[in-house]
């Protein structure tokens, strides 16, 4: 239950009857962005940022890490296999990483790493073409897709 230990410690309230909770560092790769100005693309940011957190999981065990949408800034191969070979270096330090992403395929390795790796979500709730976010995590992998009703309502003809 991780989540509810780093709620519990920014001061937010933790629905649970009963947790443990123990101190952690938190480290995350988000909202990485280039700079013309030190000649750094965003993908090449997001590897140095990768390449620090490799390092601190290496040398302790007691790092949460959050990574969103890890390696966007490349093509859909080199995303998804950079993703999968960062996901199983991490899953043996023993540091909790939690990974946002829109990757199915990516999601899958739930069923290769089960004891080192779950899927939740948060699902939507479409009513007269309006959706409805509850923000609950739910298990498993997200069984519905908006975006082609995101998308239409901005005029993309979908």
């Amino acid at each position: 239950m991780a989540e509810f230990e780093v709620l519990a410690f920014a001061g937010a309230p933790v629905c649970a009857s009963a947790f443990t909770v123990s101190l952690v560092r938190l480290h995350s790769s988000m909202r990485i962005s280039d700079s013309l100005e030190e000649n750094i693309s965003s993908f090449y940011a997001e590897l140095r940022r990768l390449r620090a957190i490799i390092s601190r999981a290496e040398s302790d065990p007691r790092a949460f890490l959050l990574l969103d949408e890890i390696l966007r800034g490349t093509n859909s191969d080199d995303r998804y296999t950079g993703s999968v070979a960062l996901l199983r270096q991490l899953t043996g330090y023993g540091s909790v990483v939690m990974v946002a992403t829109h990757d199915l395929r990516l999601a899958g390795m739930e069923l290769e790493l089960p004891q080192s790796i779950e899927n939740y979500h948060f699902d939507v709730k479409v009513n007269d073409k309006e959706l409805f976010f509850d923000y609950r995590l739910t298990p498993g992998i997200c069984s519905s897709f908006n975006a082609s009703l995101l998308m239409k309502k901005m005029g993309i003809k979908v």
